[in-house]
């Protein structure tokens, strides 16, 4: 997964860099192919707020944290961008689950016919 962080109105520091790729790693077990992260760190007077963008093939997911802490503000979006993978995974499994019971019960009643 590649990983870009991007800094407005604030310096990036090391601790903050390293904290959002331990984070962004435990959403790789999520995810069926290599993607794109893109992490915007804004501070808006008090507010720090952090943008995340998920880029897939065909999906693009986002998720927000605003907090007055900023390690709060990852782990709010990092647990929101979680659950929306989870729902998504989730979904692709129920799909497929459906797809080949389909495909073997219609394979029975050609055997029977």
């Amino acid at each position: 997964m590649d990983v870009f962080i991007t800094f407005r109105h604030l310096e990036g520091t090391q601790g903050i860099r390293q904290y959002t790729e331990q984070k962004a790693e435990k959403l790789v077990k999520y995810l069926l192919e290599p993607v794109n992260l893109h992490v915007t760190f804004s501070l808006e007077r008090y507010r720090h707020r952090v943008d995340i963008t998920l880029s897939e093939k065909r999906h693009l997911l986002k998720a927000q944290g605003i907090t007055n802490d900023m390690y709060a503000s990852i782990d709010a979006a990092m647990h929101n961008l979680e659950e929306q993978l989870k729902k998504y995974k989730e979904k692709i499994k129920r799909h497929h689950f459906l797809r080949t019971f389909l495909e073997k019960i219609r394979s029975y009643k050609k055997r029977a016919a």
